[in-house]
């Protein structure tokens, strides 16, 4: 079962991470990617790095496992500290995922909305560019809503990520293809309008590594 965060969830409609079409940038011939390197520019505060990539290499290492518990059940803990207003206690578990893994949504949610709340605006500020650049690396424009063009995850948790970013409330999920890749369909109900809706993301990344 999936935690929910609610306090200070409010925060995700304020500050407009998430609107907006991301800028198309002029085509440039790849250079060669060091993902140690260039996780540790991120981790120093540099967003403007390539979360496509660091994303994709993050999923040929060896550390890499997308159906690990270990990030969810400190989730969990970290949500319920969060709903609880212990942000510093929230904080602390956020790190300590951040730690296993720097590219979890949930981990970045949960810091912002709790140095935000500490009265932390820079660190906030700095969770809140990384969840953008995450988004709009797991799903451009285009992508999600029809099957013929699914988001692309590496982990499971990355399409719930993607439903709470975009106020939309899980109600259930069923394996069809897409292209011939596997993918979920999500089905949930915008929080706003009330309707049902779909989500499409291709889950090939994690199947791949399920299978070894």
């Amino acid at each position: 079962m999936r935690y929910s965060i609610t306090a200070g969830v409010a925060l995700l409609c304020l500050i407009g991470m998430f609107s907006g079409p991301a800028v198309a940038q002029e085509a440039k011939a790849p250079k060669a990617f060091d993902y140690q390197s260039e996780l540790q520019r991120l981790k120093t505060g540099d967003t403007s790095i390539d979360f496509t990539r660091l994303r994709l290499a993050f999923a040929k290492t060896k550390g890499f496992s997308p159906y690990s518990m270990d990030e969810r059940e400190l989730g969990g803990k970290a949500a319920k500290a969060l709903n609880a207003k212990d942000f510093k206690g929230a904080l602390e578990l956020a790190e300590k995922i951040l730690a296993i893994n720097y590219l979890y949504p949930d981990a970045h949610m949960i810091a912002m909305i709790a140095e935000s709340k500490l009265g932390h605006d820079e660190q906030a500020a700095f969770h809140r560019k990384v969840l953008s650049g995450l988004f709009n690396s797991i799903c451009e424009p285009d992508q999600g809503t029809s099957q013929s063009k699914p988001c692309k995850v590496i982990a499971v948790d990355e399409e719930y990520f993607v439903l709470q970013a975009l106020g939309l409330q899980f109600k259930g999920q069923a394996l069809v293809t897409c292209a011939g890749s596997p993918c979920d369909r999500m089905t949930a109900t915008d929080s706003e309008s009330g309707k049902e809706v779909q989500m499409f993301f291709d889950v090939s990344i994690p199947f791949s590594r399920m299978a070894h």
